[in-house]
């Protein structure tokens, strides 16, 4: 089952009762008003494909557990108020082709340099 649940006027945080929703493939939660940290619990989506909540205005630091999203191929981020280290995980999930936090957020620099390891595939962008 698939949901975009983008620009919906969706405010607050994200709940973490969210991650026990296996059969969904996608998640379009862009230009919204979600607020507070990403759930670890996202990272029991083990199906998911897509993870977009850019443009909200999310805090705080990614969770180590999307690094266990081996299906993801788009984690878009940008536009919200997140901190800290992109997850060295992150940069090995097997098919990622697009990593967008480039604007709105402040990461330290420790991990961005491992960009170069992500290759997008079938000429996709990435972007950090």
């Amino acid at each position: 089952m698939r949901r975009d649940l983008d620009t919906n006027s969706i405010e607050g945080p994200i709940p973490p009762e969210l991650g026990s929703l296996l059969n969904f493939t996608l998640r379009d939660l862009d230009t919204n008003s979600i607020e507070g940290p990403i759930p670890p619990e996202l990272g029991s989506l083990l199906n998911f494909t897509l993870i977009v909540l850019s443009k909200n205005d999310l805090t705080g630091e990614i969770p180590d557990s999307l690094g266990n999203l081996t299906k993801l191929l788009t984690l878009s981020l940008d536009d919200n108020f997140l901190t800290g280290d992109i997850p060295a995980n992150i940069f090995s999930l097997p098919e990622l082709v697009i990593l967008s936090t480039y604007t709105g957020n402040c990461f330290s620099d420790s991990n961005t340099s491992q960009s170069c390891k992500c290759e997008p595939r079938g000429g996709s962008i990435l972007a950090i």
